[in-house]
């Protein structure tokens, strides 16, 4: 049986431990405080789910959460005057852009306007540039991933050379930053597989010590898949719009009994986003106030 890896008991410890730079921080901008600020477009069920989570989150920990809910028939023009305005403000200290946005709206001219102190979710041509080329100066990392990273580490699993590490997807969010963070050949040196569909060939599984998937595809990592003592990160999810159940891309039940260590879905990777979101929130506003 698996061990799992408790996204919502990692998050707590996470946001315990950002508490006396938030004090510190807060205390330097009184009368005003940290305001993360979040802007959504329509009513995507996964979306609302995240920015209440991250409401919730901040209220915890002494952090404001301006949620700016757009309507879906918003242009690209508006919604850029909209994001400059709030990358200008002086009293918003961190901005995301929750994704996805409607179909006419192209996401990445949306993201760029972002000011790089700003871009918490390294979403951004300037804030992910820093990240792909591995800038050490850049005191942040893409959110789901350092939350996938945080969580692996608070169970002992830090060491991935010599191993075969499969990233399932290619999106922005979960598979492309983590590729290139586990390709990096230094202390890591994984062999990784990024193929170009989870369908391609399914004897990388069977290959691979490490699943961390992002495809956004209910259930498509199945138990005879994989090899025993897998440690499988499920970080793709997908409300079922019947039911409102959120699922995640690895069929928990055929693929635990195989696992040595696996992420729930809900419970997983997703509470260790928002934690890392504020993480990302409060170091760059470190590098801003040049706190240590």
């Amino acid at each position: 049986m698996a061990k799992i890896l408790d996204g919502k008991k990692t998050r707590r410890k996470v946001l315990e431990e950002l508490k006396p730079d938030i004090e510190k921080i807060n205390g330097m901008l009184a009368p005003r405080k940290l305001c993360l600020a979040i802007v959504m477009v329509g009513d995507n069920p996964e979306s609302a789910i995240f920015v209440k989570n991250k409401k919730q989150t901040g209220e915890k920990i002494n952090i404001k959460v301006d949620a700016h809910h757009f309507s879906e028939d918003i242009t690209a023009d508006e919604l850029a005057e909209k994001v400059s305005e709030l990358g200008t403000d002086n009293e918003v200290h961190g901005i995301i852009i929750q994704l996805p946005l409607p179909e006419h709206i192209e996401e990445q001219p949306i993201l760029d306007i972002v000011p790089l102190e700003k871009d918490v979710d390294v979403l951004g041509s300037a804030a992910s540039g820093k990240f792909y080329v591995n800038d050490k100066d850049f005191p942040i990392i893409p959110s789901t991933l350092a939350g996938i990273i945080r969580l692996l580490a608070e169970y002992g699993i830090t060491n991935f050379k010599g191993q075969n590490l499969i990233v399932v997807g290619q999106g922005k969010l979960v598979g492309k930053p983590a590729a290139s963070y586990f390709n990096r050949k230094d202390d890591k040196d994984a062999t990784v597989i990024n193929p170009c569909s989870h369908t391609e060939d399914k004897k990388l599984y069977k290959r691979a010590r490490f699943i961390i998937s992002g495809a956004g595809a209910p259930g498509i990592i199945k138990g005879d898949m994989v090899r025993n003592g897998v440690i499988v990160v499920d970080a793709g999810t997908k409300t079922d719009p019947e039911t409102g159940k959120i699922h995640g891309d690895v069929d928990f039940e055929s693929v635990e009994p195989k696992a040595s260590y696996i992420t729930p879905v809900p419970g997983g990777v997703g509470p260790m986003t928002v934690a890392m979101i504020f993480y990302n929130l409060v170091q760059l506003e470190k590098q801003r106030l040049q706190l240590k």
